[in-house]
């Protein structure tokens, strides 16, 4: 509890009291007016967010609409369905923050809640791929119908530059309920993306808040270059396969391997076999018949051309009746 000490004269004291309590207020920042959306034209839940200038953790809030109260609300924001609301005519919206011994209020509006906003969530699950030097950009669809879809993006190697903008219309894929659009003649490089969407439709759209920043590699241009090393090793051959790493660009989010084999002699009934890795080496055994080794690397905008190595017949005595044998190696090796 605090403690006032009285000045001699009566206008003194109170003038003491008065700052007091202006100090004692001054931890709470006006939040900003409630706005209420829906996050598609067809929702029945509202929702109405605002925002509060504070590093205080306990904070809550009180919602007022047209004088209904939504209290003890934890969070800059609240869900509520319509059967609460009043959609048809004006109503006065505002909100109040408490902070510690605080209360604050924003400034009042009045909204017609069945004209409310349509707001989309946040893009979700951006994925990325290159054809050429279009870079295509396809994301979980807000509704059937095509979005206005803003793109910011920048070179991922200089952070310091300015994001370039673009603005399209983003058309659902036939496949599946995604949005995509294509940003043109992008140089072989990394890039920073972000994604903010926005109904085509609805009367009053707002924008989505934007993406997290997605990182699209460079394009895999090229097949690896693999050098094979072969020696012979207990009835098979071991086969110990190199190659360099990725350029950097296209390796910024990660780089895996696809490799796979096949026999080329006929009659064998073994089956192709692949394996992921993440290395730029690796080693099988193989049998002494003919067998083509593919090394695909993969980055998350795509694929690269295969590099494909034939590991030519080992001439050994009756190689036709190993051949059986040679297809349990194929299965065998690690």
């Amino acid at each position: 509890m605090e403690t006032f000490r009285c000045w001699s004269t009566l206008h003194g004291c109170v003038l003491f009291m008065f700052l007091a309590a202006i100090g004692k207020g001054s931890a709470c920042e006006r939040p900003s007016s409630p706005q209420c959306f829906r996050q598609h034209a067809d929702q029945t839940v509202y929702i109405c967010e605002w925002s509060l200038n504070t590093n205080e953790s306990d904070v809550t809030f009180d919602l007022y609409i047209d004088g209904n109260k939504f209290d003890n609300i934890k969070g800059n924001s609240t869900k509520i369905v319509e059967e609460q609301l009043i959609r048809t005519r004006p109503v006065v919206i505002w909100v109040e923050a408490h902070v510690g011994d605080s209360s604050c209020t924003s400034l009042r509006r009045s909204v017609t809640l069945e004209d409310t906003a349509v707001k989309y969530e946040t893009p979700q699950n951006i994925s990325v791929s290159w054809l050429k030097k279009n870079l295509s950009l396809s994301w979980q669809a807000a509704e059937k119908y095509p979005a206005r879809a803003e793109v910011w993006f920048r070179p991922y190697a200089r952070p310091t530059e300015s994001w370039k903008q673009l603005e399209r219309i983003a058309n659902t894929t036939n496949e599946a309920l995604n949005y995509q659009i294509v940003v043109e003649n992008l140089n072989y490089s990394a890039y920073e993306i972000q994604i903010r969407q926005q109904s085509s439709k609805a009367k009053n759209p707002l924008w989505s808040n934007w993406s997290p920043v997605v990182i699209a590699p460079a394009e895999l241009e090229h097949e690896p270059n693999v050098t094979p090393t072969t020696t012979l090793e207990k009835g098979a051959r071991k086969v110990v396969l190199t190659w360099p790493k990725m350029p950097h660009a296209a390796a910024v989010s990660g780089v895996t391997y696809i490799l796979s084999d096949t026999l080329s002699s006929q009659g064998c009934p073994c089956e192709e076999k692949r394996k992921k890795h993440h290395m730029n080496k690796h080693t099988i055994y193989v049998p002494y018949s003919a067998v083509n080794i593919s090394v695909i690397a993969r980055n998350a905008a795509g694929s690269s051309p295969p590099a494909v190595v034939q590991i030519p017949t080992e001439p050994v005595a009756d190689l036709k009746s190993r051949l059986v044998d040679e297809c349990r190696i194929l299965h065998i090796y690690p």
